[in-house]
């Protein structure tokens, strides 16, 4: 949904650099370029560098810092 929500706001989404994580075959196969995506420019609070641990939920404080960090790649922050 983030990476939709900056393909609305102009930004270019394509995934120019892989992150090595630990846990891509948990992530379904649609959204492993998105996840991707975010994992490289640091929008993504894991705990872990390298895990994106995509069964856990996140907290507020948490999806709070990840529509910071989508921001300030657009124009829009």
């Amino acid at each position: 949904m983030i990476v939709r929500m900056l393909d609305y706001m102009g930004v270019e989404t394509n995934v120019k650099s892989k992150v090595e994580l630990a846990d891509i075959s948990q992530i379904s196969e649609y959204a492993q370029a998105a996840v991707q995506y975010l994992a490289a420019h640091d929008v993504l609070v894991s705990g872990a560098e390298t895990k994106f641990n995509p069964k856990k939920n996140l907290k507020r404080a948490e999806m709070a810092k990840v529509l910071m960090r989508s921001l300030r790649i657009s124009d829009w922050y």
